[in-house]
């Protein structure tokens, strides 16, 4: 066990899991009722402009370029504005309603 790191796994592991946790709660008392939870599976295969989801909008860990309009963007970005959307989706890939028409969308812009 060079420098114990094996030992330490576990803990490690703990702390980090109940950081985020504690992150979350305080987060919901600070800010109660502006705080969702949003589930970030497929996002980064989602496009954040048309929804469109599939495995093939993944050029590769850093590009994103959506197979049915065309968008291209910096993945982690694309997958940002769709969890800051609230852009989730199940896994039969099906979209959830959209968001009401009385807010505004969010575009990112690329730098």
């Amino acid at each position: 066990l060079p420098n114990r790191r094996r030992a330490k796994t576990g803990l490690n592991r703990g702390i980090l899991a109940n950081g985020w946790g504690g992150l979350v709660t305080r987060l919901g008392h600070k800010a109660a009722g502006r705080v969702e939870k949003v589930n970030p599976a497929y996002t980064s295969q989602t496009c954040s402009v048309c929804g469109h989801c599939a495995p093939e909008n993944r050029e590769s860990q850093a590009v994103f370029r959506c197979a049915a309009c065309g968008h291209q963007a910096n993945a982690d970005v694309n997958a940002a504005v769709n969890i800051a959307a609230g852009r989730a989706v199940s896994a039969r890939r099906e979209t959830p309603p959209q968001v009401s028409p009385k807010r505004e969308p969010q575009h990112a812009t690329s730098t």
